[in-house]
């Protein structure tokens, strides 16, 4: 019975091993690759964001995964949901992750055009008139490399 049991076992360790090596990586999209569209890809980093390190951004639950990869030019903004999410990321009552939420917001801004852009207009708006303080402090921070002409187009 032990050797039955021990066979069993063997077999499903087999299996899962091979099965492990089978799963296919989770490759970003063609149109949000960045060695494809560096143009469209994040190059600025900080070393903080009001007063946490960026790691504490990059390791936080509630960041979502594809602002943390474009944070780290591993994505490519394109006219698409991911980039939309990062975009209304910047809406967020989250203090914690405001400040990484908007550093993102404004790096995806300089880098976008066509109808990202235009989503992007209706977001400043959007933000500029449910933060006001948040916005104006913001803009006077250099760590957040606010470009204040793309807000006000």
């Amino acid at each position: 019975m032990k050797l039955k049991l021990f066979l069993i076992f063997i077999q499903v360790l087999c299996f899962s091993l091979s099965n492990a090596q089978n799963v296919p990586e989770q490759n970003v999209p063609e149109q949000n690759d960045p060695k494809k569209h560096p143009r469209h890809t994040n190059t600025v980093r900080v070393g903080d964001l009001q007063g946490h390190p960026i790691d504490f951004y990059l390791k936080h639950k509630n960041i979502d995964n594809v602002a943390k990869m474009f944070y780290k030019g591993e994505y490519a903004i394109y006219d698409d949901e991911g980039t939309f999410a990062i975009i209304d990321s910047v809406m967020t009552t989250n203090v914690e992750t405001q400040p990484f939420y908007f550093f993102v917001f404004n790096r995806v801004m300089d880098l976008s055009d066509g109808s990202v852009a235009e989503f992007i207009s209706t977001r400043c708006t959007q933000y500029i008139k449910t933060f006001p303080c948040q916005f104006l402090s913001r803009l006077k921070n250099t760590e957040y490399k606010t470009n204040v002409e793309r807000w006000a187009a």
